[in-house]
């Protein structure tokens, strides 16, 4: 759809999107989106056509994570379990896949269990969500010089400003239920974060920034349940994609649909740069 939230129309029904869906990543030059059902990961044209299964869950690999493009648009990375023979359990790593599903590779290997991995601007970096936890790190792309960012905070669903300076997730508030989420920024350098969306008891998640950094898209409500949905003593609606400047003003919602939306994501404008902060 439009960033007005008008001209939606579907990519995909149903066939290779019937799995449940992990989440979407456009390719740098906004031609092509990657997406994971869940069970293998896919590549499409930005139009819904040329679709091109590039991980499959051959070789061990279970349960691919969100993808995430690399900046130079060679590869995709994402999360994925495979079985220790050593030790006969299962492992959660980070692994890439070329575009053209040529080549599967472990990225890192850290002794956390990752889930969400973002790729840094720049390429140099990754930023990785410990799925017990939430806790984010930084590391080089080789899983060198690991970082806790946010030591006893869970960041989840992380996504780097095209600047590199900050990392845009999703936090559930303190002495709060599991579902009143909110959308936080961490800033890369420090680790000092603030919150952006206002406080509703409707959750938001799946934070994603626009191609020039000045604001953020994401979903308020329960993805997947329909209207007038009960938590307890008040109803819930369906997720519905909003957006906000960066700087948390401007709140907008762009669909009502009543479908539960999920996992938005920015197509880019044009080449990526390479700022030099990630």
């Amino acid at each position: 759809m439009r960033s007005d939230g008008t001209g939606i129309r579907p990519l995909r029904r149903g066939g290779v999107a019937a799995g449940v869906s992990s989440g979407l990543s456009w390719s740098p030059n906004g031609r092509r989106i990657a997406f994971s059902d869940g069970l293998r990961m896919w590549v499409m044209d930005a139009d819904g056509t040329h679709v091109v299964c590039v991980d499959r869950t051959e070789g061990g690999r279970l349960g691919p994570g969100p993808p995430a493009w690399s900046p130079t648009g060679r590869w995709i990375a994402y999360s994925a379990s495979r079985r220790n023979p050593a030790t006969n359990t299962w492992e959660r790593d980070i692994w890439v896949v070329r575009t053209d599903g040529s080549e599967v590779r472990r990225l890192l290997k850290t002794p956390h269990v990752d889930y969400d991995v973002a790729w840094s601007p720049s390429g140099r970096r990754v930023a990785v969500t410990e799925v017990w936890t939430g806790e984010l790190y930084v590391m080089n792309v080789d899983g060198t010089h690991p970082r806790a960012l946010t030591p006893g905070f869970a960041a989840l669903s992380p996504e780097w400003s095209p600047d590199g300076r900050t990392i845009v997730v999703e936090h559930a508030l303190p002495n709060t239920s599991a579902m009143e989420w909110e959308i936080w920024v961490v800033d890369v350098r420090n680790g000092r974060r603030h919150r952006l969306s206002p406080v509703s008891y409707e959750p938001a998640r799946h934070p994603t920034w626009s191609p020039d950094g000045r604001m953020v898209a994401f979903v308020r409500g329960d993805s997947g349940w329909g209207d007038g949905i009960n938590v307890g003593a008040r109803p819930r609606s369906a997720a519905e994609i909003y957006v906000m400047n960066a700087d948390g003003t401007g709140l907008t919602r762009l669909t009502r649909n009543r479908l539960g939306e999920a996992f938005p994501a920015w197509q880019p404008t044009g080449a990526p740069r390479d700022p030099g902060g990630g």
